[in-house]
């Protein structure tokens, strides 16, 4: 996707020159784009199982408590 984009002013990117991360335990990150405006995205892992839900290292871990 790089050199797709225009120009915006401000904008200094892109930022990740190689792509988005895995999470620590080689998953992808699960990205979920705001219902609304008043909304902010939803980032998480996971974790350990790359499974929905579980406890302690397999819980998921979300960027703003999953709320």
């Amino acid at each position: 996707m790089q050199g797709d984009h225009k120009a915006v002013a401000g904008w200094n990117g892109p930022y990740l020159a190689s792509g988005v991360p895995l999470d620590p335990w080689g998953h992808a990150y699960v990205y979920e784009p705001p219902a609304d405006a008043a909304h902010a995205p939803k980032v998480h892992s996971l974790g350990s199982d790359g499974k929905p839900g579980g406890e302690d290292l397999a819980a998921d871990i979300y960027n703003n408590s999953g709320t």
